[in-house]
């Protein structure tokens, strides 16, 4: 049974370019963040041109971590000192409040329900499964309802050579994830858009999630300075 912890915590997601997940780690290590994942992803141009010439990817590295509320923002400022997330094509980052932790013996427990400034949450994490190829009509039934873009990321069902299913979804396919950040008045009528134009009810088509997030810096559209 996991026991209770009263310390908040927060996934402080970064978005670079290739290359530079190492040193986001290094600055992180620095603010006391001990552990990381990283995923490759690639950014999405709008720019009808560069679609046509195949040259609408950008090559990006995704870092995921786990740390108290206070160290997540801690390393999420030294980051865009250093990033300047501000300016454009420079990344992003943002975090988002956890409600529970295992496996992870120093911060394992339910966390608190109820973090610090929850109802300021302006802002949303719109994620999105599905097979392969179909990353670009989800960002642009995403564009349709007012989000600015979205971070393309790979992934791949673990029953690759399996035929387990998991909320209706066959998970041999390999599968694309797509991200997009946008103000929470926003979520309700990009996630209708996307599951209307991708037939995300039909059973095998998809999923969708969306979760709170907590600061956002660097986000285009969403401008936040750096957080106390």
């Amino acid at each position: 049974m996991i026991a209770e912890t009263t310390r908040d915590y927060s996934i402080l997601t970064v978005v670079v370019h290739r290359d530079y997940a190492e040193r986001v780690m290094r600055i992180a290590r620095k603010c006391g963040i001990t552990g990381s994942t990283v995923h490759y992803a690639s950014g999405y141009s709008s720019n009808p041109l560069l679609r046509a010439l195949s040259l609408s990817d950008v090559s990006l590295e995704m870092v995921i971590m786990l740390a108290e509320r206070s160290i997540a923002i801690d390393t999420m400022n030294n980051l865009d000192r250093v990033f300047k997330f501000h300016k454009r094509h420079h990344g992003y980052a943002f975090c988002a409040p956890v409600t529970a932790i295992t496996g992870i013996k120093s911060c394992e427990g339910f966390c608190n329900a109820s973090p610090k400034g929850e109802t300021d949450m302006k802002y949303r994490a719109i994620y999105t499964i599905v097979d392969r190829g179909n990353a670009e009509n989800v960002i642009e039934a995403a564009k349709k309802a007012g989000a600015k873009g979205g971070t393309v990321i790979q992934g791949r069902g673990s029953g690759i050579h399996e035929s387990e299913v998991l909320f209706s979804i066959a998970i041999e396919p390999e599968k694309e994830i797509i991200l997009v950040i946008c103000p929470d008045t926003d979520a309700p009528a990009i996630v209708e858009s996307i599951r209307k134009d991708l037939n995300i009810d039909e059973p095998g088509r998809g999923i969708i999630y969306v979760q709170k997030v907590e600061h956002a810096i660097g986000v285009s559209g969403l401008e936040e300075s750096p957080v106390n």
